[in-house]
């Protein structure tokens, strides 16, 4: 079984997911806004480790607290090469802040990679359009999709 706890985090209001299986002892978090204290907070009140950060894409509404949670717990950092290579455009500094982050392991994913993690396969699909880069989770039936589908709507692209 899946479970999933959303925090809302950052000015924009950002859904981070922390996500794991029962029973597991790690989760990922998948989209880490902002507030890295409060996701590592969480993350503790379940006696869980944190083993690895998803990102959708790169934006910065869902990466702010990326670098922070690496650096504290030495997870890996997944994300789609795509929008890796747009944060070395320091045109993009608002939209993809990564760039001037010391990122510790970076591992990239692509349409159809399974990865293991917190005790769950997740199934990478590619949905590039709202960036180039943009990738949605699957683990068993739950889909993490980022900014590809919002609540209410179909999305954005840009």
């Amino acid at each position: 079984m899946v479970n999933v706890h959303t925090l809302i985090l950052g000015q924009l209001q950002t859904n981070c997911y922390v996500v794991w299986a029962e029973g597991s002892a790690s989760c990922v978090v998948v989209d880490p806004a902002d507030s890295p204290a409060q996701i590592l907070e969480f993350i503790a009140s379940q006696g869980l480790n944190l083993e690895a950060v998803f990102l959708t894409h790169g934006h910065f509404d869902h990466v702010g607290a990326a670098d922070a949670l690496q650096k504290a717990t030495g997870c890996r950092l997944w994300m789609h090469k795509g929008d890796y290579n747009q944060r070395k455009d320091p045109l993009n500094d608002y939209l993809y802040p990564l760039h001037d982050k010391e990122l510790g392991e970076i591992a990239f994913c692509d349409d159809g990679d399974a990865i293991s993690a917190a005790g769950l396969t997740f199934t990478v699909f590619s949905t590039p359009g709202h960036t180039r880069g943009s990738v949605c989770y699957l683990a068993e039936k739950v889909l993490l999709s980022g900014d590809t589908l919002f609540a209410g709507g179909c999305g954005r692209t840009d």
